[in-house]
Parts: C-alpha cells; structure tokens; sequence
C-alpha cells in the first residue's frame, strides 16, 4: 500500500527493524523461509538484505530459501516438501514501482509438474504488481505459489551431509522490474504464507518440512514458520535530500537567469 505520512514510513522502518531481529533469533524455529536479493542489473549484490538502486529501469533478481533448523549435526534428516504464498512489496511515500514476476523453479527442491509458479497480481492500490494471492478462503488459488518437492511420493527432498548450520533448499528465483522512479523513498520487498483458514484442517497447512528426521505440516500463522528480514532500498538521509533541493533550486535559478 502507499503511506503518505511519516509516520507510517516510521512504522514501516520499526516493521523491518522487527524483521531483522525475528530473523536473528530464528536459531530455535524449525523453518525460516527467506527472500534474498542476488542481483541488480545481472551485478552481484554485496548484502542481500538492503540494495540501492539508482536511476531507472533497473532489475533486480530474488532467490526465494527455505532454511530448515538443524539441532542434530545431521543435515540428510532434514527436508523441504511444500510452501504455499507469495512475495508482496510496500512502498512508503511515492516510492519505487516496479512489476514482480513468477517464480522459477530450482528443478533440485521442486517439482514444475506439481507445482505453480504463481500469477503476478495487483495485491495493493498501486499500479504494479506482487506476487501471489492472499486470500484466504479461495480453495485452490491458482495466483499462489504452490511449491512441492522434487519427487512424486509427497515426501520431502532432503538436505545431505553432516555439521552444524541450518539445511538450506532454494526453491527458485523471481525477478522485479522497475516501472517507475518515485521520491526516492524506501521500497521492501518479502515473503509471506498464503493465510488459508478455509476445508479441511489438512488443507490449510500451507508449509510442510522435515526437522531432525520429524514431519511437520503447518498453517501459516504457525510458530514454527518464520519469515526472514525483508529486503529494502535505503531511506534518503535528510542531509541527502537538503542537498537534492538546494541542486534543484540551484538549477531553476539558472535557467531563470538563463
């Protein structure tokens, strides 16, 4: 949505300051599930979290992670089978604008032939478009990613190997496209779990996962189920944009005397 007022551009920021500390304390969840920019322009980018762009028609490429906790030394107990939801954007002020595209499947953790690559789809009151669908009670909602794992036995693929750290499965890549250059005002862009509340009570478990050789099949506003940090552009300092007006006023007065 658009917020107009500072205030809400604060609580926006307080939001993402909320994002970064639930994704430092996620040691103890069971799955993290983590958007994470890759690219500007097809240039790595050096913190996958906060991105500055400049200019317009930029792209930015995402790389969509489900990172499974690992409390045993033992990755190959741990696996990814299905995540159900989307990628939505907030722009505070007249910020950035710019189209998500559908997902791409990475073919190791998912099955294309069981799986959907979701629909990009005007999810707020601007004219661009996230991905995903957010309603709650649709049945199947053909817009929303449905992502299964790679085999046809509904049991999930599986990390391999030993040690400590998280078991990490990347379920595919979205790009954005930048439509528009606004203010300059701070853009985020991150996951979310479609929030079915809708059929039977197996139907509404949005993310499936195993944890230290246990299955789990959980709804969407699950404890276990974590949402990482979002990525954001920078907000301009005050300074910045003191400097800005004053070029700008500068230019006006020259081509006045001009």
């Amino acid at each position: 949505m658009r917020l107009k007022s500072m205030n809400r551009a604060k609580l926006i920021a307080g939001a993402v300051v909320a994002g970064v500390l639930s994704l430092g304390s996620s040691a103890g969840a069971s799955i993290l599930l983590d958007l994470r920019a890759t690219q500007i322009n097809g240039n790595a980018v050096a913190d996958p979290k906060n991105i500055s762009l400049t200019g317009s028609g930029n792209v930015v490429t995402f790389q969509l992670v489900a990172s499974v906790s690992n409390a045993d030394n033992d990755h190959s107990n741990d696996g990814f089978t299905q995540f159900n939801g989307g990628v939505n954007t907030v722009e505070t002020g007249a910020g950035l604008l710019g189209n998500l595209s559908a997902l791409t499947f990475n073919p190791t953790n998912v099955s294309a032939g069981q799986s959907q690559t979701g629909t990009p789809t005007n999810l707020d009151a601007n004219p661009d478009f996230e991905l995903g669908d957010t309603a709650a009670n649709a049945g199947t909602a053909t817009a929303a990613w449905v992502i299964l794992n790679a085999t046809s036995t509904g049991l999930p693929v599986l990390g391999s190997g030993a040690g400590a750290g998280n078991t990490e499965f990347v379920l595919g890549t979205l790009q954005w496209t930048q439509t528009a250059t606004g203010d300059g005002s701070a853009e985020s862009w991150n996951v979310f779990v479609r929030p079915r509340t809708s059929g039977t009570a197996s139907a509404q478990n949005m993310v499936k996962y195993r944890q230290d050789g246990t299955d789990f099949a959980v709804k969407y506003n699950d404890a276990n189920v974590v949402i990482g940090s979002p990525v954001t552009t920078p907000v301009p300092e005050p300074a910045s944009l003191g400097l800005l007006g004053l070029a700008a006023a500068s230019l006006v007065a020259r081509r006045r005397r001009a």
